[in-house]
């Protein structure tokens, strides 16, 4: 990999024409030996729809989170294309970002500037340190730690895209086991609330899960919150 990262078509007048989206990348590998293993090497789709982005050069990709499957390398049968990227132990590793992300999003990322939203995938453990979410961190995250450790509730992230703002609210956490559960709405409100001045707000999933992996305009209060998907 290597080259030059493209500069954004808009100005401080003008905003981007064309955004594409993509979002749940990765190539899924499960621990569970029960569970199948995707065939990364013949059945793996990200690339060639990234490839097919990049050939229609946007002016702007938004990712809406999950880029790390590989949770058993070891299951992989691609390895051959990937070391450092073969052991359970390596999930969580430099290599195995570039296999599930950056190596085959090379040709996007030469196409066209890329913003990048968290997904569930890359969730803290329970010991907030290492693993998926902390290469998130180390490796994807809007500001970067070289110590591994990693936030559930970070702080929303801005990004000016012209005359288009756009704000990150990083909603991995909002509902880790998939039940439907609310119990995090009235932090995720407060963070809406704190950037919702006309931006869209790019994130991952609500509380009840209605969302996930869409771009969507918030409205809201604490008292009164309604989304409007698109």
């Amino acid at each position: 990999m290597g080259g030059h990262l493209p500069l954004p078509k808009w100005t401080a007048t003008t905003r981007p024409g064309t955004i594409d989206v993509i979002g749940d990348t990765g190539c899924e590998l499960p621990v569970n030996p029960a569970a199948t293993a995707q065939h990364c090497a013949t059945a793996w789709p990200f690339k060639p729809i990234a490839n097919s982005i990049a050939r229609a050069a946007p002016d702007l990709v938004i990712h809406t989170g999950d880029y790390l499957y590989r949770d058993d390398p070891s299951r992989a049968d691609d390895k051959a294309t990937n070391p450092g990227c073969t052991l359970p132990t390596q999930a969580a590793s430099w290599a195995c970002v570039v296999a599930d992300f950056f190596r085959p999003a090379e040709a996007l990322l030469t196409a066209a500037p890329v913003a990048l939203t968290r997904g569930n995938h890359e969730d803290c453990n329970a010991a907030q340190q290492g693993g998926a979410g902390g290469a998130w961190f180390r490796y994807l995250a809007d500001e970067l730690r070289g110590n591994g450790s990693c936030s559930r509730f970070p702080p929303p992230a801005t990004i000016r895209a012209g005359t288009l703002n756009l704000a990150s609210v990083d909603s991995s956490f909002a509902d880790p086991s998939d039940t439907g559960s609310t119990a995090q709405a009235n932090t995720y409100a407060r963070q809406f609330e704190a950037v919702n001045n006309g931006t869209w707000d790019l994130t991952f999933q609500t509380t009840n899960g209605s969302m996930r992996g869409q771009i969507c305009t918030l409205s809201t209060s604490l008292a009164n919150k309604s989304f409007t998907c698109h």
